[in-house]
């Protein structure tokens, strides 16, 4: 009896029209603007996008490479020998810090070529605030 009523109630909440909303995976990036610099901004966002799209599937792909091809099923050894190697903390130390070079100047030929005119303070290092001069 309990096990009808559940059935009949189930069956007519699924006949009750719901608010629709929008979701999916097109509501996760961010917006394209109306005006020009918001269309810059939006074209910068997906440029630097794609570069962390390309570094993300070399580093996964290398990963993925080395866990199969090192695999202790396969018969490998690790090297107990190695254990600190000076250039390649270099490296990946200066790649990383050049890639946020590069963007960094990315971003501040696009301010520059923007026609809105901003001033920029840094406070304490940390905050930054921006006004438009009067």
């Amino acid at each position: 009896m309990i096990r009808k009523a559940l059935v009949s109630l189930a069956a007519l909440a699924a006949l009750i029209p719901t608010a629709h909303a929008d979701s999916g995976w097109g509501l996760l990036n961010m917006t394209q603007g109306v005006t020009a610099i918001s269309r810059e901004i939006y074209k910068l966002h997906m440029l630097i996008f794609y570069v962390c799209v390309i570094i993300g599937v070399i580093v996964f792909g290398v990963m993925i490479y080395s866990l199969v091809k090192f695999r202790k099923s396969q018969g490998s050894v690790a090297d107990t020998t190695m254990v600190h190697n000076t250039k390649v903390e270099i490296v990946w130390t200066v790649i990383p810090v050049a890639i946020l070079f590069v963007e960094s100047r990315v971003d501040a030929i696009t301010f520059a070529l923007s026609s809105i005119d901003l001033a920029i303070s840094i406070l304490f290092l940390v905050a930054w605030r921006i006004t438009r001069p009067a």
